[in-house]
């Protein structure tokens, strides 16, 4: 198996549906979901990613998928509380009647200067049938880095999630998150009917729990450094898919934008870099495109992917 993680496109939100936990739970409300996801993800509302076995040629290549959204302060002390079970259904029913829990991409760019967030996973998983699969083992493996890869460069606050039943919460015990509590109560409220094996679990952990296992992945993922090249969100397109290793042409090809607008957008990148780390490019020509240049920038950016998210520059409380 060759996986790599990378951003999901809107076309693939269809296919990652089948590899998210508790599919049952969203029979009725499929088309919708997707509906969501698309919506937040084109709105950049959302976090998005994908693992792929790039040796799948020609099967399905998505086999890991997760999707997380910044909540609301209020919905997330309830969602902590355990006042939601299913998550994504709680957040897809207030969405659909206009009180949506989750923030926008200014609302997200602000908090992330001041304060910080509560990230919330919606939905995330492996297909079914791969789950006893002798492949899941790699793919199960690299989950962390899912979360890694999708929450790396925010100023968390906390990250909450969801698991069904004591199975799945002893796989994220051993992932380092901490159980906050199960739904049964608000289930049993409702009236509803549920597998004992399939109550879902709040679990989550927060900035000081996560800081506390330094050299873990968790520990990574709240570890936060202010951006200071202030890159547009069409700059930050572009060196998230050169991260990836693509070239300017598949790059533009995956953004649907001309390879002209690529280049215009790695010189404004380079002008930022030549005039906030100057030393950077210090032993450097002025050939704007070489690839040392380019390679430089690319490890950096690797390092601080504070400089890849949205972030109010000059925002105060």
């Amino acid at each position: 198996m060759r996986l790599i993680i990378r951003p999901v496109s809107l076309g693939e939100l269809s296919e990652a549906f089948d590899c998210i936990r508790g599919q049952e739970e969203h029979r009725d409300t499929r088309e919708r979901l997707i509906a969501m996801w698309q919506y937040t993800v084109e709105r950049r509302q959302a976090v998005a990613a994908v693992i792929e076995d790039l040796d799948l040629t020609f099967q399905r290549r998505i086999v890991g998928f997760g999707i997380a959204v910044f909540a609301h302060p209020w919905f997330a002390e309830a969602v902590r509380c355990g006042q939601h079970a299913y998550i994504a259904k709680a957040v897809l029913d207030l969405w659909e009647m206009r009180r949506s829990p989750f923030l926008t991409e200014k609302e997200i760019a602000r908090a992330n200067a001041v304060g910080g967030l509560h990230a919330l996973n919606l939905s995330s998983g492996m297909p079914a049938d791969l789950l006893h699969n002798a492949d899941a083992r790699p793919i199960m493996n690299r989950n962390t880095e899912l979360l890694q890869y999708a929450m790396r460069g925010f100023q968390l606050i906390e990250f909450l999630g969801e698991v069904y039943g004591e199975t799945e919460a002893c796989v994220t015990d051993g992932l380092g998150l901490r159980r906050r509590t199960d739904t049964s109560r608000s289930l049993d409220r409702a009236g509803a009917e549920i597998d004992p094996a399939r109550t879902p679990i709040i679990v989550g952990i927060d900035r000081s729990e996560a800081l506390a296992i330094p050299g873990t992945t968790l520990a990574s993922v709240f570890d936060f450094a202010a951006p200071i090249l202030f890159l547009s969100a069409g700059e930050q397109d572009v060196m998230i898919q050169a991260l990836l290793g693509r070239t300017d042409e598949e790059i533009a090809e995956q953004l649907c934008v001309s390879f002209a607008t690529i280049r215009k957008r790695w010189a404004s990148v380079y002008d930022k870099v030549a005039d906030t780390l100057p030393d950077l490019f210090v032993d450097q020509d002025d050939s704007r495109r070489s690839r040392e240049k380019r390679r430089r920038v690319l490890a950096y950016l690797d390092t601080r992917w504070s400089e890849l998210r949205p972030y109010a520059c000059g925002a105060s409380d």
